[in-house]
C-alpha cells in the first residue's frame, strides 16, 4: 500500500518493500524442496500471495501516481490525451490485475479439468516437485522475452529504472499492453490446449 502515498512517502519504500517480497518468495520454495517439506498448502500460500502482491502492485501504483500531484515519477504523458493522462495510470493498473487474475484463472481451470480427466482414466501422477514444462519455442528470443516479461524480479528492475528516469508511467503503459496480449495468447493457446486433451 505504500505505492498508493507516493506523493509523501516517494516510490522508493514501495520498490523496496516489492524486492523483499521477491527475495522471500524466490527463498522460501528453494528451503521448502531443498528440506523435503513441500506441501500443498505451502503451494496454496505461495501462489495465493504471488496473485494477491504480484497481482495488485500495478493497481496501487496507478492510483498512487494518479494521487500523486507533484507529478514526481511522470515525464510527459500521452500526448493528445491530456485531459486523461491521469485517469489512464490507473485504468493501466485495472488492466494489468485484470489480466493476471484472469490469465491465472484460465491456466487454473485448465489445470484442474486435465487432472480430472487424467484421473479417471488411471494414469494421473501426482508430484507435487514436478520439473517445469519446456515448450518447443524456448529457442526463439520473443518467446524467451514474452515469458521473462512475466517474472516479477524483472519487472521490478523495469519499474526501479523508470523511477529512477521519472517515466513510471511508461511502465503502466507497456505493461498494460504486454499483459492484456499475453491474456489474449493464454486464452488463444488453452482452448487450443483444452480441444486436444480434454476431449
Amino acid at each position: 500500500f505504500s505505492l498508493l502515498f507516493i506523493s509523501k512517502l516517494t516510490i522508493w519504500p514501495g520498490i523496496l518493500l516489492l524486492a523483499i517480497y521477491a527475495l522471500s518468495d524466490a527463498v522460501d520454495g528453494n528451503i521448502a524442496r531443498a528440506t523435503k517439506n513441500v506441501t500443498y498448502h505451502g503451494k496454496f500460500l505461495d501462489g495465493v500471495l504471488g496473485i494477491i502482491i504480484e497481482g495488485s502492485y500495478c493497481f496501487w501504483l496507478g492510483l498512487g501516481l494518479y494521487r500523486d500531484s507533484a507529478h514526481s515519477y511522470v515525464g510527459g504523458l500521452l500526448i493528445g490525451f491530456e485531459p486523461y493522462n491521469r485517469i489512464l495510470l490507473i485504468w493501466a493498473g485495472i488492466a494489468i490485475m485484470a489480466a493476471m487474475i484472469y490469465s491465472s484463472k484460465i491456466e487454473g481451470t485448465y489445470d484442474k479439468y486435465l487432472i480430472q480427466k487424467q484421473r479417471k482414466k488411471g494414469f494421473f501422477q501426482e508430484n507435487l516437485t514436478k520439473n517445469i514444462q519446456y515448450s518447443v519455442y524456448r529457442k526463439y528470443w520473443w518467446y524467451l522475452l514474452f515469458i521473462n516479461l512475466h517474472g516479477f524480479n524483472l519487472q521490478l528492475i523495469i519499474l526501479a529504472s523508470c523511477a529512477v528516469l521519472n517515466r513510471v508511467h511508461l511502465f503502466l503503459f507497456f505493461f498494460a499492453i504486454y499483459y492484456l496480449f499475453r491474456l489474449l495468447t493464454i486464452i488463444i493457446f488453452y482452448l487450443h490446449r483444452s480441444q486436444k486433451n480434454l476431449y
